[in-house]
């Protein structure tokens, strides 16, 4: 209820207290993941992104794992950690083949690679990402920008 009422700091601790009181196994990913959402709202991203190393350490199959891993790349990117960002991208890629969060992987990896200077990995993931996701558009905002085609 404290995240839903928008009271983050609240949450966060009531999150860690439910830690030590959940059992079930099939809980615990929704629940480092609610809790890591509730530690990103209020700036504490390191603590979020262990907790979602954490969710994929625990349960590397579980559904929720992809979901982690990109959102913890994407935090580390933001934090300009781009080695670890680019690790997390390519554990995502290498762990979960074929998941929604795929060509959006590439892309960051890409990103990262590029800000580190590694021009031929940054060349080799936009080939890559051209040759198997080019023909893939945004939808409405494509349609939007280029009506008729």
């Amino acid at each position: 209820m404290a995240e839903r009422k928008r009271e983050r700091t609240q949450a966060a601790k009531l999150f860690t207290q439910a830690e030590g009181l959940i059992e079930d196994t099939e809980l615990r990913p929704r629940l480092y993941v609610a809790w890591a959402r509730a530690l990103r709202r209020i700036n504490r991203d390191p603590e979020a992104i262990a907790l979602y190393d954490r969710l994929c350490q625990e349960f590397p199959m579980e559904r929720f794992c992809t979901n982690a891993m990109f959102q913890a790349g994407r935090l580390l990117q933001y934090a300009e950690d781009h080695k670890a960002s680019r690790e997390r991208f390519f554990q995502l890629l290498g762990m979960h083949p074929g998941s929604k969060w795929e060509a959006e992987a590439v892309w960051r990896a890409a990103l990262s690679s590029y800000l580190l200077q590694e021009w031929e990995m940054a060349d080799r993931l936009l080939s890559h990402l051209a040759t198997h996701f080019g023909h893939r558009r945004d939808g409405k905002r494509d349609a939007e920008a280029y009506p008729g085609v």
